[in-house]
């Protein structure tokens, strides 16, 4: 309109004009849908819907009525039985003009998706958002919350009651690799059955070995230079009990102190007795904590979603030891919290904070600023409240000296009281996720909701302080533009297959890495497929190799490790499947088909003689030796061209990898995307539709990718452009519009790289 009235020609333009060219702005204008008040575990039956101004739904309640029975219907239509069709009725009409709706009855996340949706398809729809509920925040009335000044303060708090309205930790469980526990009535009824590690009976201070009692009998020590030359000696610290209270002590019982995720569970591992403990004992229940075999000792029945150990030991690297029982406590799902150490140095010098494959907790003071006495380096990926100067952080403990007397509370400081923060937090957002996050996804959320420290840290303080409410709000939607492209060149001037990261953080202008593989030139034909998936389940993206035409007479699988920037193998492996040949006719995909923890092979056979597209999948789980599952799916033959593409996401949002097909050179004029119910086994479509991306033909100009992009629970599709005026593009078709929108045009900082099949490209988080 400003265009309009400023020309003097047009100033007489009536009103009824003005009008109606406004109406018809606002309708070319998307709807917005508000998926900030959805969570994986709720249901809802309330929304508000704000109808654009001057349409007929705003001037008249009753065409509003009618636009929401239309609704009704089609739910009705496409409803798979008559218990899940959804009415809708209008409620009121709000003071701002907009209108509260109903549903018939309560929707979980996906299902009130679906109806927002529904109700958006409308043109005069402004937005559509749930009508959420408030409530007053939470404030334990324990005893000593109030000087609890770590969860709650605006400078040196980490955001606590606000997070406690989402989550309460509920459900999972912490591991305490530490002194062990004792008895307290502020903690005990949050206490599973642990046990005790120390193996040497000159420091375990009980007369034995190894127990199935994890009790703390002290670190009391009665002369200087008992433990170590320079050594005091000290009463016993009860630390495995201090550290337990911050992660999960009683809350709201009128007593004592409020624990981080007082819902949660703690499995306590004793490991650390008179002057310590032995790097052997402690590998050992790591092991145990996460679900792992330690012979002679009884499984653990409560594997722990995260792994808090708050010890450490200065100018002594991380050993292999350490190491490999922290690899195989993330492979089985743990997240293993590690304090940086309080020697005021590199975290670089202290174990187990400089291993791979932890979190690494740094501490900080009342004023945000980081405690003098923390470790600080590279190495540290977060910080949180720790304690400095006169101001502790309270928790449980006791009075004893050399053995345990009454239970009693205290202020204590350190990184280890820092560490039991992170770990609770991380079970607030284990216990709402949609799915459990992996280690390297949850360690990217803490950072990604990290707050600045209130004072600069400018020698390594990691992200910033931890934020739980951020945390644990964006549990389910962080991923936003977390995927990395991987530019895999399989026939390179140095003889080996490359491996080439573009950053997804700043939309693919700069290097992660670049890297030779262990895996000679692979050619410029289909013989060699390549994908990037985490194998091993240490975190870390690993490059899979599917040869097609291998000597063996089968088609093969060749990992290649990540967390060796792929100079190593993880895998050689023949699999049932025969040759699959040199072209088209067969693809594969990586995804988690039967929701195991493992990724699994997908083998699509473009040309079969059933006449229909099939997929076959074969079983992460045993490497690729037996099948999960044959299927000839409803699509047709897709041919042994580039066609037809194949790829895996989550389309509606629930939680299953659907099955993508998308058809180059549709007779539409428009690249089409055909989707596949994973739900069921691929057995029907969830979708049929021309996208917004016109024809892109039948060589290798293009290819597709699938991911969520935007964060919002659905997978896009990434459409590369290869040979795009010397430089490779992305092109980012939006889930939510059916792909009728983009949204990223981009070229990358990456050189064209042609049409043939010299180049394959990949996603991932790096």
């Amino acid at each position: 309109m400003a265009s309009v009235t400023s020309m003097p020609s047009r100033r007489l333009l009536s009103a009824a004009l003005i009008t109606l060219l406004s109406a018809n702005a606002a309708i070319a204008a998307e709807p917005m849908i508000n998926t900030g008040g959805l969570h994986a575990k709720g249901s809802y039956d309330r929304f508000i819907v704000k109808y654009r101004d001057g349409s007929t739904e705003r001037r008249n309640l009753a065409a509003a009525q009618r636009t929401l029975s239309g609704v009704s219907k089609r739910s009705a239509a496409s409803a798979k039985s008559p218990g899940l069709a959804v009415s809708v009725q209008h409620q009121r009409r709000l003071a701002i003009g907009a209108d509260v709706v109903r549903a018939s009855r309560k929707l979980n996340r996906s299902e009130a998706l679906a109806l927002m949706d529904q109700i958006a398809a409308n043109p005069d729809v402004e937005y559509v958002e749930v009508d959420s509920r408030r409530r007053a925040y939470f404030v334990p009335n324990d005893e000593f919350y109030n000087l609890q000044w770590h969860y709650s303060e605006a400078t040196g708090g980490i955001g606590l009651p606000s997070a406690w309205d989402i989550s309460k930790g509920a459900g999972t469980v912490v591991a305490v690799v530490d002194s062990g526990i004792t008895t307290h009535s502020d903690l005990g009824a949050n206490v599973l059955t642990g046990y005790d590690f120390i193996s040497d009976p000159e420091i375990s201070r009980d007369g034995n070995g190894r127990d199935s009692n994890p009790k703390d009998e002290g670190d009391w020590t009665a002369t200087a230079g008992e433990c170590y030359e320079g050594s005091e000696a000290s009463d016993s610290s009860w630390h495995g009990t201090h550290v337990a209270g911050t992660i999960a002590a009683v809350t709201n019982n009128g007593v004592g102190v409020a624990g981080v995720a007082y819902q949660a569970k703690i499995v306590p591992a004793r490991v650390l007795g008179k002057c310590g403990g032995y790097t052997s004992d402690i590998a050992d229940a790591i092991v145990w904590a996460s679900g792992g075999t330690v012979s002679g000792v009884p499984a653990n029945a409560n594997p722990a979603e995260v792994i808090n150990v708050s010890l450490g030991g200065l100018d002594e690297p991380c050993s292999a030891t350490e190491q490999s029982a922290i690899n195989g406590a993330v492979s089985r799902g743990s997240i293993v919290v590690v304090a940086a150490g309080n020697d005021g140095v590199s975290v670089h010098r202290s174990a187990p904070a400089s291993c791979n494959n932890v979190i690494a907790v740094g501490a900080s003071g009342r004023t945000g600023a980081r405690s003098s006495y923390s470790n600080y380096g590279v190495r540290v990926d977060i910080t949180a409240p720790g304690g400095d100067g006169e101001d502790g952080i309270a928790s449980t403990l006791n009075e004893g000296t050399t053995t345990q007397g009454a239970e009693a509370y205290a202020y204590y400081q350190g990184t280890s009281m820092a560490t039991p923060h992170v770990a609770g937090v991380i079970a607030l957002v284990q216990a709402v996720a949609t799915r459990p996050l992996t280690s390297a996804q949850m360690e990217r959320l803490l950072k990604n909701t990290a707050r600045p420290m209130p004072v600069a840290c400018g020698i390594g303080c990691g992200a910033g302080i931890l934020n739980a409410y951020q945390a644990v709000r964006e549990a389910n939607t962080f991923q936003t533009n977390e995927y990395s492209v991987y530019a895999i060149g399989k026939q390179t001037d140095t003889g080996r297959t490359q491996v080439h990261v573009l950053n997804g953080h700043d939309s693919f202008q700069t290097y992660l890495a670049s890297l030779n593989t262990a895996t000679g030139n692979t050619g410029v034909d289909n013989t060699w497929e390549f994908k990037v998936a985490d194998f091993n389940r240490d975190g870390t993206p690993d490059l899979w190799g599917i040869n097609k035409m291998a000597g063996s007479g089968k088609t093969e699988v060749h990992i290649l490790d990540g967390a060796t920037n792929y100079s190593t193998y993880l895998l050689h492996k023949a699999t049932p499947l025969g040759r699959t040949g040199s072209n088209s006719a067969w693809v594969f995909l990586v995804g988690d088909y039967n929701r195991d923890g493992r990724n699994d092979l997908y083998a699509i056979a473009k040309t079969p003689s059933s006449g229909k597209t099939e997929v076959h999948i074969l079983n992460g789980a045993d490497n690729f030796s037996t099948f999960l599952l044959h299927k000839a799916t409803p699509l047709g033959v897709t041919g042994n061209h580039d066609g037809w593409v194949f790829g895996l996401g989550d389309y509606n949002a629930d939680g299953i990898a659907d099955l993508y097909g998308i058809y180059k050179t549709a007779s539409s004029g428009r690249t089409e995307a055909h989707i596949l119910n994973g739900a069921n086994a691929f057995s029907t479509f969830l979708v049929h539709v021309a996208t917004a991306q016109g024809v892109t033909g039948i060589d290798n100009a293009w290819v597709f990718q699938i991911a969520d992009y935007n964060g919002d629970g659905r997978a896009d599709i990434y459409g590369f452009k290869k040979n795009a005026s010397g430089a490779t593009e992305v092109h980012i078709l939006n889930a939510k519009s059916n792909f009728q929108d983009y949204l990223l045009h981009k070229r990358m900082n990456l050189a064209a790289l042609g049409t043939n099949l010299s180049w394959n490209l990949g996603l991932s988080v790096f």
